[in-house]
């Protein structure tokens, strides 16, 4: 199946989650900074920050400005933009990509 014409995204198939994935299409910083996050200054490798998926007193989650990925120790959630879509908003995968596009 040719899911490129699905939507006007480019995908790949990511051997390690298993899943199609829209190539960097969306930011996670973006979203994170939506929710109302402060987020670290831009750089390489992991930055701390405080999680706004619970009360955060100290900084227990990390950016990766480059792989577009996001971690937090305290609560458990991680992934890229989709995946905090989902924990978020709910849904699925295909959900996650359209309500970022919205």
């Amino acid at each position: 199946m040719d899911f490129n014409c699905l939507f006007n995204f480019t995908y790949i198939f990511s051997a390690r989650t298993n899943r199609i994935v829209v190539m960097d299409k969306h930011s996670t910083a973006a979203y994170l900074e939506q929710l109302g996050a402060t987020l670290p200054a831009v750089g390489h490798g992991w930055r701390k920050m405080k999680c706004p998926f619970h009360g955060d007193t100290h900084a227990s989650a990390a950016i990766n400005y480059d792989e577009n990925r996001f971690k937090c120790f305290g609560c458990e959630v991680s992934g890229d933009v989709y995946d905090l879509i989902i924990h978020e908003e709910g849904g699925n995968y295909i959900e996650a990509i359209k309500f970022a596009e919205s």
